[in-house]
C-alpha cells in the first residue's frame, strides 16, 4: 500500500531490469521513455529546387528516433505525433514561393504555402499532429518551385 506500480522489462543475460512504466501512488502515470526530439539548424540552409529539412544540431532526441543526417523521424511506437516546425526564411522578391511539405512513409502528406517578403526575413511557423504506426517515417521537404532561392536562418 502506498507504494508505486513498476513495469519493467528483463534487459537480457545482465540480470537487470529496464523501466518502461510506473504508476506512482498518487496516481501520475509515468513513462519515461517517451518519443520526442528537439533540433535546429545551425547554419543557413539555401533551399534551390526541393530539399529534406535536416538539422544538425540535436538538443534532444528521447528513444533516438530522430535521424540528423537525413531529416527523418521514424516512430518507435504507433501513436498520435505532433511535429512543429518555426523557420525564419528569407525571399529576395515578393513572387518567390516557399512550400513545405511534410512527407509520411515517403508519400507527400500536405502542402502548406508561403510567399516571398521582397528583400525580408519571413517566419514560417508549421504545426500538425499526425498518427503514425510503429516504424512509419516523417520529414519535411522544402521547395522554391525553382524561382528564386530561400535561405533558412532557424
Amino acid at each position: 500500500p502506498g507504494a508505486d506500480l513498476v513495469f519493467s522489462t528483463n534487459i537480457g543475460s545482465t540480470g537487470g531490469y529496464a523501466e518502461k512504466m510506473r504508476i506512482s501512488s498518487n496516481g501520475y502515470v509515468l513513462t519515461p521513455l517517451q518519443p520526442a526530439f528537439n533540433a535546429k539548424s545551425t547554419n543557413a540552409v539555401a533551399i534551390s529546387g526541393t530539399v529534406t529539412l535536416t538539422f544538425n544540431s540535436v538538443r534532444s532526441n528521447a528513444s533516438n528516433s530522430y535521424n540528423s543526417s537525413n531529416g527523418t523521424f521514424t516512430a518507435p511506437v504507433s501513436g498520435q505525433y505532433l511535429f512543429t516546425h518555426k523557420g525564419l526564411y528569407y525571399a529576395m522578391s515578393a513572387s518567390e514561393y516557399l512550400d513545405l511539405y511534410p512527407y509520411v512513409n515517403g508519400s507527400q502528406w500536405a502542402r502548406y504555402e508561403q510567399t516571398g517578403n521582397s528583400g525580408e526575413h519571413t517566419q514560417v511557423d508549421y504545426s500538425e499532429i499526425i498518427y503514425l504506426n510503429a516504424n512509419d517515417t516523417f520529414k519535411i521537404l522544402a521547395s522554391n518551385r525553382n524561382i528564386g532561392s530561400y535561405n533558412m536562418y532557424a
